[in-house]
C-alpha cells in the first residue's frame, strides 16, 4: 500500500467476495424466468440464458481459481493461537481446578466463592487496565487451593479442553477428504494457467478495440500476466457489446478489459494524490521511496515477531533505533497519539448529542422521570 507501508491488501479475497456477490444474485433471474414462464416454451428465457449461464460458470471458475491461490499461501501462526487461547483458558479451567480441590477434601461452596472472586478481579484487570490475565497467579497464591498448587500447570493444559477434536479431524480427513483428493489427483497435478491480473499494455490494447470486436469472455488474452498493475475487480464498470440483438448485453466481469480511459485516469490521479500526501518523514527532507521501504521491512519484521513468537508489537522501537528516521525520533511518541487518528469523531459525537439526542430526551423528560413498576424478576 502506498499510503500504509505495514498493510497487506487482501486483494484476491476481496475479488472473490465481489465476484461471489455477483454469482449469488444470478439465481434470482432464473427463478423469475421460471415463475413467469411455467415451462410453456416461450422465448423470454432466451436473452437471460445467454447472460447468466456463461457468466455464472465463468465467474465461478475465476472464484475457484482465486480460492486455490489464496488457500495455497495460507499461513497459521501457532504463537498467536496460543496467546489467544491462554488469554481465556484460565477462566475456562476454573471448573477443573474447583473439582480437583474438592476431590482433595476442600469445601465446594467455599472454594467456589473464592475462585469466583479471583475470576472477577482478574477480569477487571484484563478489561479495566488492559493487562494480561493473572487468574492463575492469584490461585497459586491462595492457600485455599494449596492441594493443586503443585499441578496447576498441568490442569490448564489446552489439550485437556479439546475433547475428541484431534480424532475427529483425523477421521474426517481419512474418510472424507483423502478419497476426494485421491479421486482427483490427476486434476490436482495440473498447473493452473488462469489469471485475473493483466498488464498496462494489455489494457491499452483492449481499450483501443472497437466494441464490436470485444470478446464475450476476455479471458484468453488475459492469462499469465503479472500482478504489477492491479485494479480491484469490484471497481470495474461494464461494457455494452454492440450488436443489433439486445440479448448481447454483457457486463464484462474481468479486471482492466472493462475499464474506460476516464476511470484509468481517475485511478492514476488517486494514486498520485496518495503518493504526494507527504508524511512527516518526507517533510523533514527524507527520500520517500527509501523511507517507505525501510518502514515496510520494519513492519513485516515486527509482524513476524507478533504472529510468529506471540510477543508485543515492537515496531516503534525498531523505528526509534533506525537512523533513517532520526528526524522524528524526538517526537515519535506524539506522532502515535491515538487522538490524531480519530478525525472529527469527538466533535461529531458532541454535535449528534446536541442536535439529535438531547432534544428527544428533553421532549420526553416527563416520561423518563416516571418510576417503572414493571419487573421480570420474581
Amino acid at each position: 500500500s502506498s499510503a500504509m507501508a505495514y498493510k497487506r491488501n487482501p486483494m484476491r479475497s476481496e475479488r472473490v467476495c465481489s465476484l461471489a456477490r455477483y454469482v449469488i444474485g444470478l439465481p434470482n433471474a432464473a427463478a423469475n424466468t421460471h415463475a413467469n414462464q411455467w415451462f410453456e416454451r416461450t422465448l423470454d428465457d432466451s436473452a437471460i440464458r445467454r447472460i447468466i449461464l456463461p457468466e455464472g460458470f465463468l465467474a465461478t471458475d475465476v472464484i475457484l481459481t482465486l480460492l486455490a491461490n489464496i488457500s495455497d499461501g495460507m499461513v497459521v501462526w501457532p504463537e498467536v493461537v496460543k496467546s489467544h487461547v491462554m488469554a481465556e483458558l484460565p477462566f475456562m479451567s476454573t471448573e477443573v481446578i474447583l473439582m480437583e480441590c474438592v476431590k482433595a477434601g476442600g469445601d465446594r461452596q467455599e472454594l467456589h466463592e473464592a475462585i469466583r472472586v479471583h475470576s472477577m478481579d482478574a477480569g477487571a484487570v484484563v478489561k479495566g487496565e488492559g493487562k494480561p490475565n493473572d487468574l492463575l497467579e492469584r490461585i497459586a497464591k491462595d492457600p485455599l487451593f494449596a492441594a493443586i498448587h503443585s499441578k496447576l500447570d498441568t490442569l490448564v493444559d489446552p489439550k485437556l479442553f479439546v475433547g475428541r477434536a484431534p480424532e475427529q479431524v483425523t477421521e474426517f480427513l481419512a474418510e472424507e477428504i483423502n478419497p476426494i483428493l485421491e479421486a482427483n489427483k490427476s486434476l490436482l497435478a495440473e498447473q493452473s494457467v488462469d489469471s485475473v491480473n493483466v498488464t498496462g499494455d494489455e489494457v491499452e490494447n483492449v481499450l483501443d478495440m472497437p466494441h464490436s470486436a470485444l470478446p464475450i469472455c476476455p479471458m484468453p488474452h488475459l492469462r499469465g500476466a503479472n500482478q504489477s498493475h492491479h485494479i480491484p475487480m469490484h471497481d470495474a464498470p461494464c461494457l455494452i457489446h454492440e450488436s443489433s440483438d439486445a440479448s448481447y448485453f454483457f457486463p464484462i466481469l474481468f479486471p482492466w478489459s472493462c475499464l474506460s480511459h476516464s476511470y484509468l485516469a481517475q485511478w492514476t490521479r488517486t494514486r498520485e494524490n496518495r503518493l504526494d500526501s507527504n508524511p512527516t518523514g518526507v517533510k523533514a527532507g527524507g527520500d520517500r521511496q527509501e523511507l517507505h521501504e525501510a518502514i515496510r521491512v520494519h513492519s513485516m519484521d515486527a509482524g513476524a515477531v507478533v504472529k510468529g513468537e506471540g510477543k508485543p508489537n515492537d515496531l516503534l522501537e525498531r523505528i526509534a533505533k533506525d537512523p533513517l528516521f532520526a528526524a522524528i525520533h524526538s517526537k515519535l511518541d506524539t506522532l502515535v497519539d491515538p487522538k490524531l487518528f480519530v478525525g472529527r469523531a469527538p466533535e461529531q459525537v458532541t454535535e449528534f448529542l446536541a442536535e439529535e439526542i438531547n432534544p428527544i430526551l428533553e421532549a420526553n423528560k416527563s416520561l423518563l422521570a416516571e418510576q417503572s413498576v414493571d419487573s421480570v424478576n420474581v
